[in-house]
C-alpha cells in the first residue's frame, strides 16, 4: 500500500515547511512490503523560504495531491487547509484501540532513500552506532519508555517484537509488512543529511518505519534530561507513525511542531487528543456496561479522580475523553458498604492556536480552538445491572457537572456512563471526580420506656423515609412501622422488653434504597432507672419529672423518660400509667 514519511528537525528548528496527506485505506497484511511515496518535509530553523525552496516544496505537494486525486490550488477538499491535524491511523474504525507492534532491524538490514530526500541507501547502524556511547540497556529503555508513554496517554497497545533471542527482529527487507516476527513499525538508523538538519523521519501508516539521522548521534547520545532530546525525537516520529501531522501553534508548545523542542518532556495537549481522537483513550473499548473498567473499591471519606496524567505532567489534559459523536465511556468502581457520594465531571482542555502548514511550508497560525468546550458532556450514574438512578446534564458547555449525595445503595458495582449531548467532531478530555462521604448510619434507642426512638444521617435529595421493623435481624419479613418527612422517628408502637430490629429506607431518584439498620429495645413502662422493676426508686425519678411538667425543661433527663404517653408533659396521664406499672413491680 502507498505511504509516506515525515521528517522531524534539530532542536534549533523554529521554522518549517511540511506537507501531509490523508492516507488511502487499505485492509492490514494486503501487500508484504511497503513501497515509497511522497514525504513530509521539515526544514531547519533560520532556512529562507526562497522561490526556487517554495517552488521544490509546491512541486512535492503537488505530486501529493496528484495522489490524492486534488488539485491544492482550486480544490475546496484541499488537504493543506486548517483541520484537525491527522492524518490516516492504523487499520480500524475511528476511535477504536489497537494493537500496534514495533521492533529494532538488525544493523544487516539496508535502508532505502526516503522519497524527496533521496539520502543514500546504506545499512542500518543502529546498535553499532548507539552501543558504542552507552549501554545497550540504556539507550533501548529510553526507546521503550516513549512508546509506553504513548501507551499511558491513548488507547494503543504498543507491543515490542524482538527475533531469535536477539534486541532486533527478524531482519527482512526495509519494506517488509509487520508480522510476528517483525514489527509494524520498524526502527533503523542511517546518515541522512549530515549533521543538525533533518534528525529523522517516518513513514505514516500503514507503514510507521522510522529512519533516525547516523550524523546526530551525539545529539541522541545525551543523557541530559534523561535522553529527553533522543526521546522527544522518537515520540514526535512516532506521532507521524500513527497518524499525526505536524499543528503549527504561536501560543503552546506540542511535541507535534515541525520542530524539536526540549523544553517539555513527550507529548503535549494537542499531541494526545489527536492520538485519542484515532484510537481513544486508555480504557477504550468500554462503551457498555460489560467493557466497564473498574477502577477498584472505594472506601468511606475518600477522593478518587480518574484521568490523571501519571508520570510526567501536562497541562490542561486527560487520559480520558469522548472522541466522536455518539462515544459512550462506561466507568465502574465498587463498594463494601452503603456511602453516600459526590460525583464531578469536570471537562478538560484550553484556548490555543492549532493550526496546520502552508503549500509552501510556512506556518498559518491564529486558527485559535477552545478544546474546553469541544463537547457538552453528561453523566448517568447507573446501578450494578445498568439500570438509570439518575442523570447529570445541567451545565453548560465546558462547565463541570456535579451531583452530591447519591446514596449508593445496596453495596457493590457502581457504574458511571460518560457521554456527549451534541454532536462533537473531536475529542473532548474530562476527569471523573468521585467523593465519598462517612457511611450512613441509624440509632435506634434501647433505653427508653415503652418506645423506641430513631434517628439516621439525612439523605439529600430524598422525597421521604420509610422504617420498618422485624423481631430478627432480616429485611425479609419487615413490616413498615412508619414513613417520616424527617430523619428521625419515634416508635411509639414497639413492644415492651423486646429486641427489635429496624431498617430504614430513603426514596433518592425516584427509588426506594435501604440506609442502614440497627436495633433497639422498649423498657417496660415506669422503669425508668433501668433496673428491671417498678419501685420506689423509680417513684422518685417519676416524681421530679411531673413537678418540672415540661418535656422541653432544660433540667428534664435526656428523652423526658417519663413521658409515658408521649405528649411532651409528664402530668396525671402518665402518673396513671406509672401506677399500673408500679402495682404490676416487675417488669415482663
Amino acid at each position: 500500500m502507498f505511504t509516506r514519511a515525515a521528517l522531524c528537525l534539530s532542536a534549533l528548528a523554529g521554522l518549517a515547511a511540511s506537507t501531509a496527506i490523508h492516507g488511502r485505506p487499505a485492509s492490514e497484511n494486503t501487500r508484504s512490503f511497503k513501497p515509497a511515496t511522497p514525504v513530509s518535509i521539515c526544514l531547519a530553523e533560520g532556512t529562507k523560504l526562497t522561490p526556487e525552496l517554495q517552488a521544490k516544496l509546491r512541486a512535492v505537494n503537488q505530486a501529493i495531491g496528484a495522489y490524492l486525486g486534488v488539485d491544492p490550488e482550486a480544490d475546496p477538499n484541499d488537504p493543506f487547509a486548517d483541520r484537525y491535524n491527522l492524518n490516516s491511523r492504523w487499520t480500524g474504525s475511528q476511535g477504536a484501540p489497537r494493537v500496534i507492534t514495533w521492533s529494532f532491524v538488525p544493523d544487516t538490514v539496508s535502508i532505502t532513500g526516503a522519497p524527496g530526500i533521496s539520502e543514500p541507501t546504506s545499512n542500518s547502524s543502529l546498535f553499532a552506532t548507539m552501543d558504542a556511547g552507552v549501554a545497550r540497556a540504556t539507550w533501548v529503555a529510553q526507546f521503550q519508555s516513549c512508546f509506553d508513554r504513548w501507551e499511558a496517554l491513548t488507547g494503543i497497545d504498543f507491543q515490542r517484537i524482538t527475533s531469535g533471542g536477539n534486541d532486533w527482529d527478524d531482519g527482512a527487507s526495509w519494506t517488509s509488512s509487520g508480522s510476528a516476527a517483525r514489527g509494524d513499525m520498524r526502527i533503523g538508523m542511517h546518515p541522512i543529511d549530515g549533521g543538525s538538519g533533518i534528525l529523522a523521519y517516518c513513514y505514516f501508516p500503514q507503514n510507521g518505519n522510522m529512519v533516525l539521522d547516523k550524523n546526530d548521534s551525539g545529539s541522541f547520545l545525551s543523557a541530559s534530561s534523561t535522553y529527553r532530546f533522543l526521546r522527544n525525537t522518537v515520540a514526535h516520529e512516532m506521532g507521524h507513525g500513527i497518524g499525526l501531522n505536524h499543528v503549527c501553534s504561536s501560543n503552546s508548545s506540542q511535541l507535534m511542531e515541525p520542530f524539536l523542542s526540549t523544553s517539555f518532556d513527550g507529548p503535549r495537549h494537542d499531541d494526545v487528543r489527536g492520538v485519542q481522537r484515532h484510537y481513544g483513550d486508555i480504557n477504550e473499548p468500554d462503551n457498555d456496561a460489560a467493557s466497564a473498567v473498574s477502577s477498584g473499591a472505594i472506601a468511606p471519606s475518600a477522593t478518587r479522580t480518574l484521568g490523571t496524567i501519571p508520570g510526567v505532567a501536562i497541562p490542561t489534559s486527560s487520559t480520558l475523553s469522548i472522541d466522536a459523536d455518539g462515544e459512550i465511556d462506561y466507568h465502574s468502581f465498587s463498594t463494601s458498604q452503603i456511602l453516600l457520594a459526590t460525583f464531578t465531571l469536570t471537562p478538560v482542555g484550553a484556548l490555543y492556536d492549532s493550526s496546520t502548514q502552508n503549500e509552501d511550508g510556512s506556518c498559518n497560525s491564529g486558527n485559535n480552538i477552545n478544546s474546553l468546550g469541544t463537547a457538552n458532556l453528561a453523566f448517568d450514574i447507573r446501578n450494578s445491572a445498568d439500570a438509570l438512578v439518575t442523570t447529570v446534564s445541567s451545565a453548560a458547555v465546558g462547565v463541570a457537572e456535579t451531583i452530591s449525595g447519591v446514596l449508593l445503595s445496596p453495596p457493590g458495582t457502581q457504574l458511571v456512563k460518560v457521554y456527549e449531548v451534541d454532536a462533537p467532531t473531536a475529542s473532548q478530555m474530562y476527569t471523573l471526580t468521585i467523593t465519598t462521604a462517612a457511611a450512613p448510619t441509624v440509632t435506634a434507642s434501647d433505653t427508653l420506656p415503652n418506645y423506641v426512638s430513631l434517628s439516621w444521617t439525612n439523605i439529600p435529595n430524598n422525597t421521604g423515609y420509610t422504617v420498618k421493623r422485624n423481631t430478627v435481624n432480616s429485611e425479609a419479613g419487615a413490616a413498615t412501622v412508619g414513613t417520616p418527612g424527617t430523619n428521625s422517628f419515634m416508635d411509639t408502637t414497639a413492644p415492651d422488653n423486646a429486641t427489635l430490629f429496624y431498617f430504614v429506607y430513603a426514596t433518592q431518584f425516584g427509588s426506594s434504597k435501604l440506609v442502614g439498620s440497627d436495633s433497639g429495645f422498649a423498657k417496660c413502662s415506669g422503669d425508668l432507672n433501668n433496673d428491671g422493676q417498678v419501685n420506689d426508686a423509680d417513684f422518685v425519678i417519676f416524681v421530679t419529672a411531673y413537678n418540672m411538667l415540661l418535656c422541653s425543661d432544660p433540667s428534664m433527663p435526656s428523652g423526658c423518660p417519663a413521658d409515658l404517653n408521649r405528649d411532651t408533659f409528664v402530668d396525671d396521664s402518665d402518673f396513671s400509667i406509672f401506677v399500673g406499672a408500679y402495682d404490676n413491680l416487675i417488669c415482663p
